[in-house]
């Protein structure tokens, strides 16, 4: 929750942010209209399945990121943030799919490919096919994007600038990875996901008669989850970078595999 007096992120007041977001939704419906097109015959492989897999997961997040900013729009942040953090869930699949096909193709694994794409295509409790745990997904997830945000860090050195600006001013802030990081949004999306007293009766309560202190501080919480909703969109960026090295995919699969 955020502390009285602490003015919450507002994405719209941040115009490098406004275009970065803007650019990512660009890119996430660029792939998710592509089309599955080979420069050879594929017949007899699961390219096909791995390619309409791949492009799946930008159809469903550019789905749930349109949805989003309809129910900011419309003023529902709630449900904005709980779709928020099925988005981030799906960004965290899609990447973990495209990694581990990217990984047996080059070590030219085909028979644990195929079963891996079985259980990413079809794995379900109602069937034999073991599926693959969103759990195991976020945690790749966590490792691609704790290496993105020391990546940001090593060539602009701004973030951790910032980190001991707060703690000379005594602050105390979280490491670096924590503090920017797609899981601690992901944290705070969960958070209201849940049909707690924070997400339901501190969201929805009764006006009359509530202090105008308590009023503020409610809508301050709600300005700080928009935020997440918004930036939840904003982790779409790791996908597409996972989608780009789908270009090579069916070269370096024919190399493997077929010749």
């Amino acid at each position: 929750m955020l502390e009285g007096g602490q003015r919450p992120a507002m994405i719209e007041t941040m115009p490098l942010a406004v275009e970065r977001l803007k650019g990512i939704k660009s890119d996430l419906s660029s792939w998710a209209e592509s089309d599955i097109q080979f420069d050879f015959n594929p017949t007899g492989t699961d390219l096909f399945s791995i390619f309409e897999l791949a492009y799946g997961y930008a159809k469903r997040c550019d789905d749930l990121a349109r949805s989003i900013e309809t129910l900011l729009r419309d003023g529902h942040v709630v449900a904005a943030t709980i779709i928020g953090r099925a988005l981030i869930e799906t960004i965290a699949m899609g990447i973990f799919f495209i990694a581990e096909m990217d990984r047996l193709v080059a070590h030219g694994q085909i028979d644990n490919l195929k079963k891996r794409l079985t259980a990413f295509w079809g794995g379900s409790k109602q069937t034999d096919i073991k599926p693959i745990h969103v759990n195991d997904a976020l945690r790749h997830f966590e490792q691609v994007d704790f290496t993105y945000v020391r990546y940001l860090d090593e060539k602009y050195r701004s973030f951790s600038a910032l980190l001991e600006v707060l703690k000379k001013a005594g602050a105390n802030p979280e490491p670096l990875e924590k503090t920017l990081s797609a899981m601690k949004n992901y944290d705070f999306l969960s958070e209201i996901a849940h049909p707690n007293g924070l997400g339901v009766q501190f969201i929805y309560p009764h006006l009359d008669g509530m202090d105008e202190k308590i009023k503020a501080t409610a809508n301050k919480l709600l300005d700080h989850y928009r935020f997440q909703a918004q930036m939840s969109i904003f982790q779409c960026h790791h996908l597409i970078t996972a989608l780009e090295t789908t270009k090579t995919l069916a070269a370096r699969y024919r190399a493997a595999f077929m010749e």
